[in-house]
């Protein structure tokens, strides 16, 4: 997953001499990614909200993407901005799921065989 993973799935499509797009992206900081794919074609931008804690050095020009000069993928947080979006406590719709999860959930890409899961 992440950036990695989306390198490999670009990579298997050039295999294939398939084109790629970057979609559903909050902000344009896949931008960087798909700058470095051969055969990425377009990439959607979902820049909902993305003032409300962060910004981009990224900017968009006549249908262009155009990349900034910050380092990594150029996103700078506000951290007042962002410790005002902090939650507290809870709301009431967001409890854990009523079956729970196994135990080492999360740890694992791949659910472990019965003498690697955890005692």
């Amino acid at each position: 997953s992440g950036i990695t993973g989306a390198m490999q799935v670009a990579d298997l499509a050039y295999a294939f001499e398939l084109p790629v797009c970057m979609m559903n992206n909050p902000g344009n900081y896949m931008a960087h990614l798909a700058a470095a794919l051969p055969n990425h074609m377009m990439m959607e931008v979902v820049a909902a909200g993305q003032e409300a804690c962060f910004t981009v050095d990224t900017r968009i020009e006549d249908g262009w993407i155009l990349l900034g000069d910050s380092p990594g993928l150029g996103i700078i947080f506000d951290e007042e901005k962002l410790e005002k979006l902090s939650v507290r406590i809870p709301s009431s719709g967001s409890r854990p799921s009523p079956w729970g999860r196994r135990r080492g959930a999360g740890l694992y890409e791949v659910a472990p065989t019965e003498p690697d899961s955890l005692d």
